[in-house]
C-alpha cells in the first residue's frame, strides 16, 4: 500500500492513551513499509529521525 519515502497523513491514531501526543492530521515519510502498517519519520520536524509506527487504517498518502 504505501512505499519508502511516501508522504503520509496520520487521520486517526487507534492505539493512543488518553493525554499523549496522537499525531492526527501531522505529515511525515514512510521509512519502513510493512503488509500492516508503516515506520514514520518526520513527525517531531522535518529533520527528525524519530519513528514511530503506524498502522496502515491509520495513515493515508499525503
Amino acid at each position: 500500500m504505501f512505499k519508502k519515502n511516501d508522504t503520509v497523513r496520520i487521520t486517526q491514531n487507534l492505539y493512543a492513551d488518553p493525554g499523549d501526543r496522537t499525531f492526527v492530521g501531522q505529515t511525515g515519510t514512510v521509512v519502513t513499509p510493512t503488509a500492516d502498517g508503516v515506520t514514520i519519520a518526520g513527525l517531531d520536524g522535518p529533520d527528525s529521525t524519530q519513528t514511530y509506527k503506524f498502522f496502515n487504517d491509520e495513515v493515508e498518502k499525503a
